[in-house]
């Protein structure tokens, strides 16, 4: 198991802002030097609040954790072009039930 795997293993036994924190560290160790490097645009005064970079960092983490997920259970891009309204209609069903 490489490093970057062992890391987010590690992730399932935290929650709230640990996770955040915990998923930001897994992002800068291991994607944020990565190329080509993802740019954020947004608000200067909102992005240099370290817990709003810790977010985004984490939500970009999870991206990508879910974009290679969906790829290795053979997904692929013209699959969610193509079925988008059904998983659309899915996510809602699946959130009206919470």
């Amino acid at each position: 198991m490489t490093g970057f795997s062992r890391h987010v293993e590690t992730l399932s036994g935290f929650s709230g802002s640990q996770l955040i924190e915990n998923m930001s560290e897994v992002y800068s160790k291991y994607i944020s030097d990565l190329q080509p490097r993802i740019l954020v645009n947004g608000e200067q005064g909102f992005l240099a609040q370290e817990i709003m970079a810790q977010k985004v960092r984490a939500f970009l983490l999870a991206g990508i954790r879910a974009a290679f997920l969906w790829q290795q259970k053979g997904g692929s891009r013209w699959d969610f072009m193509f079925r988008r309204n059904r998983y659309v209609q899915e996510v809602q069903h699946l959130l009206s039930r919470s």
